[in-house]
């Protein structure tokens, strides 16, 4: 990718508070197959338990809805096949089509998200909690071993878990290190897991040619970026990528900060956790910012998404102005000379495989690397998910795709990759519905877990129709999608509605009703 200028920020710190200003810099350098009996899962780590989303069903493939905590056993892998028990703490049934998310789950502590999101905001599925022992909070992989004494029941979930460093490690890479990494980490998918929480809020301001964030690392991620001891050291370097709706980059900054906090500042950090009160020019095309952070000694990454709202319209409140005029007397650098230095985004292709800005009633999916070489649809939950994508419809005609620079914001790999995409749809006028599939290279699609298409296996462009009655109401859509080699790619689905015409398969038509008021009439 060539090397395009790019933004570097100034810091300083108020208090507790760290105050990034961002000015002008040069820098210099650039289903699963059902066959498998695979299933979604997701994955959250906390420093105190492990949470892990597992799916239960019978010889049927029919969802088990009724196990309890007794039926369950996890073990922890250690060398040579042993296996530890760990002590199960909680158990939750998780039904999203009841409006109850995943990432609802309440958590106090550090979390990291391993894998596919999208499946387990779909499906229905357990949320599985333990405390691991002290060899399962060391720095690196850990694989897993769940099981249960149900008759006839099989369980599916991610084998593994990832846990960041706590002191520095003798190897670390010059590559990890470097600016190149960090880049990658914000505007596209980290090199190694994020272990580091980020959360992030908007702050108003008057200010109409920026936007304010306000950034905080969680206190229980503090032990993967301080050093132990008395003298608690941060040294932290931290990249903000900038994406349109479509989520293609636009500009990248980047910072370095590096303090020594005093006992009590520490104290502070660990009840509220460490702040950064991040500062950025608004750019007029700029839907969403995404910070990575990353500890400079141990290579731990943290990343944190925000949408970026319009400038507020009314007015601010007295302690927000004078929390501007304070900042302003800090020297905080803010007007209409930041000079910007465009970043010149990848080339994309004609339709698109979706955006990472989340958008309301759309198809989730996840993205992947697969094996080289691989010749049919992989099993997606083995795999750790590269990022998330938000789309409506599919609608990516046959082209070229080796010279378009990837998925934006995810990946600049162009072959070898696959998008496991989920979602519900509503049907309005019941009956028979024809779906139509083009793809290359290949693709399952199933409708309520019913396969309705089978265009798997590494090939060449191809389409094939299939059918299925609906009736009124939700029903779940999952499409399975890979591309292999090097070369052309394309994924377009268009639907049939009884006694209709073929179209694009749009959410937009095919959209939840519209709820009713539950207001009455003034008489």
């Amino acid at each position: 990718m060539a090397r395009t200028p790019v933004r570097a920020c100034s810091c300083v710190l108020f208090g507790l508070l760290l105050f990034v200003s961002c000015g002008a810099a040069q820098h210099s350098g650039a289903y699963p197959d059902r066959s498998s009996g695979s299933v979604p899962y997701t994955f959250h780590i906390t420093t105190r338990e492990v949470l892990i989303d597992v799916i239960a069903r019978n010889r049927r493939n029919q969802l088990v809805k009724d196990l309890k905590l007794s039926d369950f056993q996890v073990y922890e892998i250690l060398g040579r096949g042993r296996k530890a028990p760990m002590p199960l703490a909680a158990l939750r049934a998780v039904n999203p089509s009841a409006g109850q998310q995943d990432d609802s789950t309440p958590l106090s502590g550090f979390r990291v998200s391993l894998g596919g999101i999208c499946a387990a905001r779909t499906n229905w599925h357990y949320v599985l909690a333990w405390h691991p022992n002290a060899a399962g909070w060391t720095g690196g992989y850990h694989r897993i071993l769940i099981r249960t004494d149900r008759p006839g029941v099989r369980l599916f979930y991610h084998p593994r878990y990832f846990v960041g460093q706590k002191t520095a490690p003798a190897n670390l890479s010059a590559a990890a290190k470097s600016a190149q990494s960090l880049e990658q980490a914000a505007c596209y998918h980290p090199a190694t897991p994020l272990s580091i929480a980020l959360t992030a809020r908007t702050i108003r301001t008057a200010l109409t040619g920026v936007v304010r964030e306000f950034v905080t690392i969680d206190p229980d991620s503090l032990p993967f970026i301080s050093m132990p001891g008395w003298n608690h050291q941060v040294h932290l370097d931290y990249g903000v990528c900038t994406f349109t709706a479509a989520g293609k980059p636009i500009q990248y900054f980047h910072a370095s900060i590096d303090r020594t906090l005093t006992t009590d500042q520490y104290a502070q950090t660990t009840v509220h956790g460490f702040p950064i009160f991040l500062q950025l020019p608004r750019e007029r095309n700029a839907a969403m910012a995404r910070v990575a952070v990353r500890d400079r000694a141990t290579g731990n990454i943290g990343r944190v998404d925000m949408m970026l709202a319009p400038p507020a319209s009314d007015e601010l409140t007295a302690s927000e102005q004078a929390s501007e005029k304070a900042f302003l007397k800090t020297g905080g650098h803010v007007g209409p000379d930041f000079n910007f230095a465009v970043k010149a985004p990848p080339l994309g292709p004609l339709g698109s495989f979706g955006s990472i800005v989340p958008v309301s009633n759309s198809f989730c999916g996840n993205v992947y690397q697969i094996p080289d070489n691989a010749t049919h649809l992989p099993n997606f939950w083995s795999l750790d998910s590269l990022g998330t994508l938000y789309t409506r419809s599919f609608f990516v005609p046959h082209q070229q795709f080796w010279n378009t620079g990837g998925i934006s914001g995810i990946t600049r790999r162009t072959a070898w990759f696959g998008i496991d995409y989920w979602g519900t749809f509503w049907v309005r006028q019941p009956g028979k519905y024809t779906f139509e599939l083009f793809v290359d290279d290949g693709a399952k699609l199933y409708i309520d877990d019913d396969l309705v298409i089978d265009l798997n296996g590494l090939h060449m462009a191809a389409i094939s129709t299939g059918g299925i009655k609906l009736s009124s109401g939700p029903h779940m859509l999952h499409l399975a999608y890979f591309q292999g080699p090097p070369t052309s790619v394309g994924l377009v689905l268009l639907v049939k509605p009884p006694n209709g015409k073929f179209q694009t398969f749009d959410l937009k038509e095919f959209g939840p009703p519209p709820r009713r008021s539950n207001t009455r009439a003034a008489r």
